[in-house]
């Protein structure tokens, strides 16, 4: 059962998210935002994503795509 939290953003805006036991996903490169968002949701390790809000434009496709009846909580958190 996943109990983590994960974090993606740029590496700046997430590194706080360290020190309150979160596992942080720094990502600087938007090319690799997709496949990163994409490594973390399937796997079974994380109950929630935080992400930021750039990110979160970056990785729309693979959002709408997720499986149907799959949950898994994304919240947006501001840069």
């Amino acid at each position: 059962m996943a109990k983590n939290i994960a974090v993606i953003g740029d590496s700046e805006s997430i590194k706080g998210f360290a020190a309150i036991g979160m596992d942080i996903y720094p990502c600087d490169d938007n090319e690799n935002a997709p496949h990163l968002f994409r490594k973390i949701a399937d796997g079974d390790n994380y109950a929630v994503i935080f992400i930021t809000e750039e990110m979160f434009g970056l990785v729309e496709k693979e959002r709408k795509s997720m499986k149907k009846g799959s949950f898994l909580p994304l919240f947006l958190s501001p840069e």
